[in-house]
């Protein structure tokens, strides 16, 4: 289940935002060209210093007002939107994924400008496979961006998480971009635990 982006806004007393973006620019050009997973605390661009590990809370609230504090909103001037399209917390034995930014929005960075703030933030890259990535031609700009809290190199993620980003995210977006059945090589986990893309590709690969 995913919590829809006016729910989310709503409970953040934000409001509707999905009326706010009718008439904005910074539109995808034609499709997503993948999907990124990304965790708070290793976030090359923006990282977010709390939760350090994920705690079991109801975090949403403090991960947005740490963001509008550190970074100032969102850099397209969406004051009020936050710059991941989806974000994932553990509550209560599950996966809650809350909507965070309109689809048909892009991320608000480059890859240059991605690992620019990342010398300035000094996050160190956690993986050879982030290095390579971001020295390509890839523009996570273009991509569809899951955050989830707390961080990959510390918190063990049960089989729920890997099966909810599957099933509700990773999915869906594939049917709906007609994403080729190697979508998988499209699926970016940057900066994130050494183990994570290996678990979530045995899921998919299990299921």
């Amino acid at each position: 289940m995913i919590i829809e982006l006016d729910a989310v806004y709503e409970a953040l007393g934000i409001g509707l935002i999905s009326q706010q973006v009718q008439n904005q620019v910074n539109r995808f050009p034609g499709k997503p060209i993948g999907i990124t997973i990304e965790d708070t605390a290793n976030n090359l661009a923006m990282p977010i210093p709390r939760p350090i590990l994920d705690d079991n809370k109801l975090n949403i609230q403090l991960i947005y007002d740490q963001y509008t504090s550190l970074y100032s909103g969102d850099t397209n001037n969406y004051t009020n939107i936050l710059p991941w399209h989806y974000i994932i917390e553990f509550y209560n034995h599950d996966y809650i994924i809350y909507a965070t930014r309109p689809l048909d929005l892009t991320y608000v960075y480059t890859t240059e400008q991605t690992k620019i703030l990342g010398k300035e933030n000094e996050v160190p890259i956690l993986n050879e496979f982030t290095r390579t990535f971001l020295d390509g031609t890839n523009n996570v700009k273009n991509m569809i961006h899951i955050l989830i809290i707390g961080n990959s190199n510390l918190d063990v993620y049960n089989k729920k998480l890997y099966m909810k980003i599957d099933e509700y995210i990773i999915g869906p977006i594939s049917r709906q971009c007609r994403f080729a059945p190697t979508i998988y090589n499209n699926v970016i986990p940057l900066n994130m635990g050494k183990h994570f893309l290996i678990n979530l590709l045995g899921h998919h690969l299990k299921a």
